[in-house]
């Protein structure tokens, strides 16, 4: 087996060289568990998320323009993002633009947009 996350980061170790889960005994849910919490995992994560070393959080403020730019421009949800397939987060970005923008329209018309727990629209 090989730890896609660690090859990338260039660790030592068999799980970045692809030999760990050579021996029977290796397959057990416990040895993957003991790699998945180790610091030097969750730094390779890190790494290739491209993540700071703060918490797991909400996308940057500069993520939100590039995409709302890429919009803009025509760019389709999959040319978005860098893999060039949709991801839950390209969706979910997008679905908050969305409603950013619903926001600031109903609040500068002074329409009102009961969208919760029916459909409906308020004027």
């Amino acid at each position: 087996m090989t730890c896609i996350a660690c090859k990338r980061a260039n660790m030592k170790g068999p799980w970045s060289e692809g030999t760990a889960g050579s021996d029977v005994k290796d397959l057990r849910f416990w040895f993957v568990l003991k790699h998945s919490l180790g610091l030097a995992h969750k730094k390779a994560v890190k790494l290739m998320l491209q993540v700071d070393d703060g918490p797991l959080g909400a996308p940057k403020a500069h993520e939100f323009a590039t995409l709302l730019q890429s919009l803009r421009n025509g760019g389709g949800l999959r040319s978005t993002n860098v893999f060039g397939q949709m991801s839950d987060k390209t969706m979910l970005m997008t679905w908050v633009l969305q409603e950013a923008m619903l926001n600031s329209i109903s609040d500068s018309t002074q329409f009102k947009f009961d969208v919760f727990p029916r459909i409906s629209l308020w004027f």
